[in-house]
């Protein structure tokens, strides 16, 4: 199993505004809605908030960029159907693993070039690992009390690229691709883990090859 570690930054950030007439509170119409001036303040900065999560599911990669959907959106993708099509666990395989197993946050990288060519779907998969799994049980025990009142103390989000259950695979419509697809991964992985919180990235029983 191959790890990479990154450091976890912050950065402050301030709330922006924009005046662009098209930004959605600004056709909002009081008299037609009842509301008050405290609330549209309010509701400014859920909407920046919804278009700001619209934009962190596309990332820049060499060449092309990486789009965060879910297995619903892959349905009628016909890349998707050709990422696996010449391994023992296809498309179906990842498909059935995410309708069975509890306790993981699936996810799926479209990859395309410059041309918007679909190059390769790569599932991934958020976890939360527990950092005291096998210490002895009274240190354990200490935890455990403490997560009472801190539910995540000494834990770590960490994103699997891979099968939940399974060897891991790239996710190439084409096998000539693979060393393309694998660095436009390596270039948009660290955006995508960051914008997640996930402090650890690992690809999951990657062939050493």
């Amino acid at each position: 199993m191959l790890r990479f570690r990154f450091e976890a930054t912050t950065r402050n950030t301030k709330p922006t505004t924009t005046k662009d007439p098209s930004f959605p509170v600004a056709s909002l119409r009081k008299s037609a809605c009842g509301l008050s001036d405290d609330f549209l303040p309010a509701l400014a900065l859920v909407c920046l908030a919804f278009s700001r999560m619209s934009l962190n599911n596309t990332i820049p990669c060499s060449h092309g960029v990486m789009k965060v959907v879910t297995r619903a959106e892959l349905q009628n993708c016909d890349a998707w159907k050709r990422a696996f099509q010449n391994r023992c666990q296809d498309h179906r395989y990842y498909e059935i693993v995410e309708e069975t197993l509890e306790g993981f946050e699936h996810h799926y990288l479209v990859v395309e070039d410059s041309s918007s060519h679909v190059r390769a779907v790569q599932p991934v998969f958020f976890v939360r690992q527990n950092l005291v799994e096998g210490v002895p049980g009274k240190i354990r025990s200490v935890v455990e009390v403490i997560r009472k009142i801190l539910p995540r103390f000494l834990t770590m989000r960490v994103l699997m690229v891979g099968c939940a259950a399974g060897t891991g695979d790239l996710g190439a419509c084409d096998e000539n691709d693979e060393a393309w697809v694998a660095n436009a991964l390596l270039a948009s992985l660290r955006t995508y883990a960051r914008q997640n919180k996930a402090s650890l990235i690992v690809l999951k029983d990657f062939p050493a090859n």
